[in-house]
């Protein structure tokens, strides 16, 4: 399954997580900093009932990889 979106790092407790991402086993709680496409954003971000979400959008780095 594809998901247009990666995990970039991980919060807890207000500190980063030095422990490689793909060993890292999730908590409640935890903060996740996600690179995604405009797709994702679109359909997890604005749809207010597709998850529990909170997105903020940087239309400049948007521009710079598109």
């Amino acid at each position: 399954m594809q998901f247009n979106a990666a995990i970039v790092a991980v919060h807890r407790h207000g500190q980063r997580l030095d422990t490689p991402i793909a060993e890292i086993v999730l908590q409640a709680g935890d903060t996740l900093l996600v690179e995604a496409t405009r797709a994702f954003v679109k359909y997890h971000c604005e749809d207010e009932a597709s998850g529990p979400f909170t997105c903020t959008e940087n239309d400049n780095y948007f521009d710079a990889i598109t």
